[in-house]
């Protein structure tokens, strides 16, 4: 099993999408997680549990506590992994494509920067949040959809696969929410 925990392969995808992605937002967000991952061949779903700690565009903290123990940390254009057998992996984000892409996927969703998004896929605005569907056929052949909920941040990110995959996020905020820019604001009609 991948010690990254089962999205990352995805985010590694979509994370193109959020590339250089800018936020104004300057608080720190913290939540709690529960990562849900079902794959066609499994006949019970991977439940991951955890803990983010997330300052757009400067830190992400992505904890794994169960069933496992899994800590990744991005700061400063470096990348730290603490491993579940008690390793630790460090090294330039810009030379791990998919923590790189956790992070400015994150910086895009919870920094409010809908425009970053809107390079890479068609987003759809719905009453509980936004749906984001490929713009490329190359994204799409590992992206079928991916469903945000929450406003004006997310609560929920479900992404199908192409493969038949689907992995949702479910977050529960412990600490307050980081502003929305007023531009994300007034785009997202928050």
């Amino acid at each position: 099993m991948n010690p990254r925990g089962p999205a990352a392969a995805a985010l590694l995808f979509i994370g193109i999408v959020a590339a250089g992605a800018a936020s104004g937002a300057q608080a720190t967000y913290r939540a709690t997680f529960t990562e849900t991952r079902t794959l066609p061949s499994m006949k019970k779903p991977l439940v991951l549990h955890g803990d983010i700690t997330f300052k757009p565009g400067k830190k992400l903290v992505w904890a794994i506590e169960r069933p496992y123990k899994y800590r990744l940390i991005v700061q400063d254009g470096r990348i730290e992994e603490h491993l579940p057998g008690g390793g630790v992996n460090t090294g330039a984000l810009s030379k791990t494509p998919w923590a790189a892409a956790l992070f400015d996927l994150f910086s895009a969703l919870f920094g409010g920067d809908e425009g970053a998004l809107a390079r890479y896929f068609h987003v759809n605005p719905t009453a509980q949040g936004f749906t984001l569907v490929p713009r490329s056929e190359v994204l799409a052949r590992s992206v079928q959809r991916i469903a945000v909920t929450g406003k004006p941040l997310p609560a929920t990110v479900t992404i199908e696969e192409a493969n038949g995959s689907r992995t949702r996020l479910a977050f529960k905020a412990t600490s307050p929410l980081p502003p929305v820019p007023a531009t994300a604001a007034a785009t997202s009609g928050g």
